[in-house]
């Protein structure tokens, strides 16, 4: 699978089912949830929920983490939903590109 950064004035989509955003998570520390948990339970929901007519926009996956687990959560999870739900992603992150 591979991952391509585009810069774009435009974009043509296909007709839509719906767009899902998952954005930087905040924690619930008073119902013991951080953010890490947050934000695994928000992509979990996403996962479990998409269907190739959706468009997901996904920011910061991973980020409640060190940059090698974040980086392999964020692979992990957009390498299900193209290759299982085949579902469009628009992905946002301040991940390096050569990591």
């Amino acid at each position: 699978m591979e991952i391509f950064s585009v810069l774009a004035l435009s974009a043509t989509l296909h007709v839509l089912g719906g767009i899902y955003t998952q954005r930087s998570a905040s924690d619930s520390i008073q119902q013991g949830r951080g953010t890490f948990l947050e934000e695994l339970s928000e992509a979990s929901h996403i996962r479990h929920n998409c269907t190739p007519c959706l468009f997901l926009i996904i920011d910061e996956l991973g980020r409640a983490t060190s940059m090698h687990d974040g980086i392999a959560i964020a692979y992990a999870t957009f390498h299900y939903l193209l290759e299982q739900k085949r579902c469009m992603i628009l992905s946002l992150s301040h991940y390096p590109k050569n990591c």
